[in-house]
């Protein structure tokens, strides 16, 4: 635990990390990281704070899922700039597939001037689908995490 605030400090003091706020945030990254099997700069480079809160992008969240064992399968089934959809087993469980649609991001008022569902929608609908399906069947691994692409756009990228 020594040399874990000792890196800290010396990560936050290098500046590359400074968004962080404190050594103090810097070490808790590291060590919810080490939770999730990640080594220290994989956790530093992953994790964004937005708004004060840690998030993961999309695709760790699904790293996260694949990497614990517990999904047979979890995958892109349908990716165009309308929908995404998703599919994982969890064991012997029966299949479980979920959908995005750009309605359902038009109607949860996400897409706006500007925003990644404008640039790059079937990306953001693969992330909102992927991380929503990652919740809802795999709750033990993935602890509710939030994935960057699902916030609201209005996050502030001063927080990031």
């Amino acid at each position: 635990m020594e040399d874990a605030i000792r890196l800290a400090k010396i990560m936050f003091a290098s500046k590359l990390f400074a968004a962080y706020g404190t050594p103090e945030a810097v070490l808790a990254t590291i060590m919810a990281g080490r939770e999730l099997g990640m080594q220290m700069m994989a956790s530093l480079r992953a994790f964004q704070i937005i708004d004060g809160k840690p998030r993961l992008p999309a695709d760790l969240i699904r790293a996260i899922v694949i990497q614990s064992g517990r999904a047979t399968y979890f995958r892109v089934t349908e990716r165009t700039a309308d929908r995404a959809t998703f599919a994982t087993q969890r064991g012997t469980q029966p299949p479980v597939s979920l959908s995005y649609t750009m309605a359902e991001a038009r109607a949860s008022g996400r897409v706006k001037e500007g925003s990644g569902y404008q640039r790059d929608p079937a990306d953001m609908l693969v992330a909102r689908a992927s991380s929503k399906l990652a919740r809802l069947v795999y709750p033990d691994v993935v602890h509710g995490l939030m994935a960057i692409e699902e916030l609201d756009e209005n996050a502030s990228a001063n927080d990031r």
